[in-house]
């Protein structure tokens, strides 16, 4: 009698456990909390590079930050403290309200500031020849880039709630 021909055996993958919704929720937190904590560093390193920038150009007189800066020289001394000053506020304003949760709408439009100071910068350099410099305000650029970027799209701060309601009126007859 003829053996019978075994039937082949197809193994089946096993199906790898689905993801509760819990893991999921996990999971999302997850990515959110890296993309927090790479904004926030962008953030607090250009606001740190525009606060001493910015505290350089009030501090430090126009001959001395020539050798570091080239256009100070040419540029009237008002100027150069009015652009110190103007950092120095962009940058509080970037880093700021959001950390304080105040108008955090304010760390966005200071971002577009700081975006507009560097695209003048980069117009200057060029108009100038100074291309050494260029690669900087690029770079400095695309980080401001980010953070706006980054506070509309994918970590936007939410305002504090608001003061808490007062307490309902007594409806009593007294006060």
């Amino acid at each position: 009698m003829p053996r019978p021909k075994p039937t082949p055996t197809v193994e089946v993958p096993q199906r790898t456990e689905l993801r509760s919704s819990r893991e999921m929720r996990r999971s999302k937190r997850k990515k959110a909390r890296k993309w927090s904590i790479a904004i926030w560093g962008v953030q607090a390193v250009v606001s740190a590079i525009f606060l001493m920038q910015g505290i350089m150009k009030l501090v430090i007189p126009n001959d001395q930050l020539a050798f570091t800066m080239p256009w100070v020289s040419l540029a009237p001394t008002w100027l150069v403290s009015l652009i110190g000053f103007a950092e120095i506020v962009v940058a509080s304003l970037l880093i700021g309200p959001a950390l304080l949760r105040y108008r955090p709408e304010l760390c966005i439009r200071a971002g577009l500031v700081l975006l507009f100071f560097m695209i003048i910068a980069v117009t200057y350099h060029v108009m100038k020849r100074e291309y050494g410099a260029i690669p900087y305000n690029i770079l400095v650029m695309l980080l401001t880039g980010f953070i706006i970027w980054g506070r509309l799209r994918k970590d936007p701060i939410r305002p504090r709630d608001p003061s808490p309601q007062p307490p309902p009126l007594n409806r009593s007859g007294f006060f």
